[in-house]
């Protein structure tokens, strides 16, 4: 591909640290790539990082998100950060199939999971954030799921609102005004 390549820009440039932990971190970029031909292609690239340094880990089909296919998980030995890592991979990868069921997947540049759990770790409304890159506009949007987690093992439930969380202790949907939307 290299001399066939006429342009390329990069899109979705992150990396995860987790807590304190020099190593292992993960990352994730994509680019956009015009050929000469000047059709495109979309490059999307999971890394790694040990002490040993970056590395390329795998390259991703172009209608994958990184957060749905995560092949190095966190695991920190806290039941609420290694829930809320499972919930996030569960609710990505709910997000992943709406934007290949809507067709909207070749024009997403970033993606984003978070969510928010019940104190027992039973139920999680988790928030995806992705931005679309359309003829030079870009918009963010997002999708909002509701998981429940029966004997270790989340499964999303439905989709619910951006002004729909979990309440902490009795894990019922409560309204609540969401923060602003950031998806660059």
């Amino acid at each position: 591909m290299g001399s066939q390549v006429e342009a390329k820009t990069d899109f979705g440039l992150g990396y995860t640290s987790h807590g304190d932990n020099p190593y292992p971190k993960v990352g994730f970029i994509g680019f956009h790539i015009t050929k000469k031909d000047e059709s495109t292609e979309l490059l999307k690239l999971q890394l790694y990082k040990d002490a040993s340094g970056w590395k390329v880990d795998r390259r991703l089909e172009s209608t994958k998100i990184h957060q749905a296919n995560n092949i190095h998980p966190y695991v920190s030995g806290h039941s609420c950060t290694d829930e809320a890592a499972k919930a996030k991979v569960v609710a990505a990868k709910s997000l992943e199939q709406w934007l290949n069921d809507t067709s909207v997947i070749e024009s997403v540049r970033s993606t984003s999971m978070r969510c928010y759990l019940t104190k027992d770790l039973s139920r999680a409304s988790c928030r995806g954030i992705y931005m679309k890159s359309a003829d030079s506009n870009v918009t963010c949007h997002a999708n909002n799921y509701l998981l429940t987690n029966t004997a270790g093992q989340w499964e999303t439930l439905s989709e619910i609102t951006d002004y729909q969380k979990v309440d902490y202790t009795t894990g019922e949907l409560k309204s609540y005004k969401p923060f602003s939307m950031h998806c660059g």
